[in-house]
């Protein structure tokens, strides 16, 4: 039963040796450490950057968006866009066919590259 007693006292013992020593205060106006001020550092470049490629990808899809967007190109048909010819196309006489042939279902005609005028 000593034996029991004097174990239980020594548990005792370390225990209040241990909150003893746990319970000293920190100072709370002292600088944190190096390490900790380089990671909060490291943070906000972090976030910093996580912002600007926010900012890009919100303009890279703007711009696709626009890409998409179908352009209306003006209509001649349309009152107010006629197209005024001064000088007329020239009527040329269509170039003289060489051969036809026919390739895969496909007709082609032979012309030359120049008409002799």
């Amino acid at each position: 039963m000593k034996k029991y007693f004097a174990f239980l006292l020594l548990i005792a013992v370390a225990s209040i040796a241990f909150i003893a020593l746990a319970d000293t205060p920190v100072e709370k106006n002292s600088p944190p450490p190096a390490d900790v001020q380089a990671l909060k550092n490291q943070i906000a470049e972090l976030q910093s950057r996580v912002q600007k490629l926010e900012d890009q990808t919100k303009n890279l899809e703007s711009t696709v968006q626009n890409m998409q967007r179908p352009h209306l190109v003006p209509l001649l048909a349309q009152p107010g866009n006629r197209l005024l010819l001064k000088n007329p196309p020239v009527e040329s006489q269509p170039p003289k066919i060489w051969g036809q042939k026919q390739v895969n279902g496909w007709t082609f005609y032979i012309v030359p590259c120049e008409q002799a005028q």
